[in-house]
């Protein structure tokens, strides 16, 4: 075809569709490519089964705790904390309660809901 070998970036709305090994990078999607926006993957997550979720805090290891892509977290969908083991969440309680702390007014209405 006139597109073999061309690349299609998978809209955010579509991510829930994938396994979760493509979630996490682990297999490659052929001509699918997933962009790397934390927000829109973020957004998305509030529509992944278990193992997505599982996945993709399994992908963000060593991002998980930047400030931006944590702010991003709790802002969209602090359930993905969930995963998180519990060590890992008491020895970066700090971090969450000093982004919470800083926000403003309404930032994290997702939180209160």
């Amino acid at each position: 075809t006139e597109n073999s070998g061309a690349n299609y970036e998978l809209p955010a709305a579509l991510y829930p569709c994938l396994h979760s090994s493509l979630i996490t990078g682990s297999e490659s999607a052929d001509n699918i490519k997933i962009g790397d926006d934390v927000e829109a993957m973020v957004k998305a997550s509030l529509r992944f089964t278990p193992a997505q979720r599982i996945a993709y805090i399994g992908h963000l290891d060593t991002s998980l705790w930047n400030k931006d892509t944590l702010t991003i977290i709790l802002k969209h969908n602090p359930s993905l904390l969930a995963e998180v083991g519990h060590k890992d969440f008491i020895d970066n309680l700090d971090m969450v309660l000093n982004i919470v702390g800083e926000a403003p007014v309404g930032d994290f209405e997702m939180l209160v809901e």
